[in-house]
């Protein structure tokens, strides 16, 4: 009767740590993704209905929003259905261009990827470098490193991303970390329209014409 027990209790443990595994696989800082916005922020539907991009804030924070202590912004994009398709931590740095320059941005991507490596039973071998640069309308120049891992949850296709994009403004390197967790469609549909893939470069300063 005790090895029954202990059978069925070993079971019900592997079942629990596989739905949970299951579970965290669609979800970043406490956030699912493909939830429905409105379980995570009220929105008034007469007035934002066509809106698809939400921010956390004081006023409107998100409902069960986990922080990362190193990530300062987190936003959410939505179809126009109201569906999460993208969860982002953001963390913002200013350089100054010259010898000095430390490239803090790409410092803390082992960190973050390790941590998701860990999250997502994943190996941190299995992220995937990407280069991407753009232009905005006024010829701003734009470079991005990624670092991608995509995965299957059920027929969905998802891609965890730890990326640093960077320019320059005024002898000062601008660069933003973002950590997210996108569907992969959302993801053609929207950046890679824009982003032209490039290939690896190893001097941001250079790329940047300082």
């Amino acid at each position: 009767n005790m090895k029954k027990t202990l059978i069925i209790l070993y079971l019900a443990f592997l079942c629990f740590s596989t739905s949970y595994a299951n579970e965290i696989s669609a979800q970043l800082f406490g956030i699912k993704i493909y939830d429905n916005i409105k379980n995570y922020i009220n929105i008034n539907t007469s007035k934002n209905s066509d809106s698809t991009f939400f921010l956390n804030t004081e006023e409107k924070p998100f409902n069960g929003l986990i922080k990362n202590s190193n990530l300062g912004t987190y936003q959410l994009s939505t179809n126009k259905q109201k569906k999460i398709l993208l969860i982002t931590g953001v963390k913002n740095f200013s350089e100054v261009g010259d010898q000095k320059f430390e490239n803090k941005c790409e410092n803390e991507i082992s960190s973050f990827k390790i941590l998701l490596a860990n999250n997502y039973n994943k190996n941190v071998s299995e992220f995937d470098k990407k280069y991407y640069k753009s232009s905005n309308e006024m010829g701003r120049d734009y470079l991005f490193f990624s670092n991608e891992l995509k995965f299957n949850k059920g027929s969905k296709k998802l891609i965890l991303q730890i990326m640093c994009s960077y320019t320059s403004i005024d002898n000062y390197v601008h660069s933003t970390l973002y950590v997210s967790l996108i569907d992969e469609s959302y993801s053609v549909q929207n950046s890679l329209k824009v982003w032209k893939r490039t290939k690896p470069y190893n001097n941001i300063l250079v790329e940047l014409n300082f």
